[in-house]
């Protein structure tokens, strides 16, 4: 869904710019719904719950 919303720039003027809902919250940048940048943002957060996964089975186990 792409909604217009009013969006600072390094300039003076304010322009309407249309941004996507991936480009709200904590990912407030150009090009935070990319592809490449949702994949290895998906990377890194599953690699951490596999890692954290495996270091608690490793401590409640051994």
């Amino acid at each position: 869904m792409i909604r217009k919303c009013l969006i600072p720039y390094p300039s003076h003027e304010k322009e309407l710019k249309a941004m996507s809902d991936l480009n709200r919250g904590i990912m407030k940048f150009e090009g935070a719904d990319k592809p490449a940048v949702v994949a290895i943002s998906s990377i890194i957060v599953i690699g951490s719950i596999i890692a954290l996964i495996l270091w608690a089975m490793k401590v409640a186990y051994i």
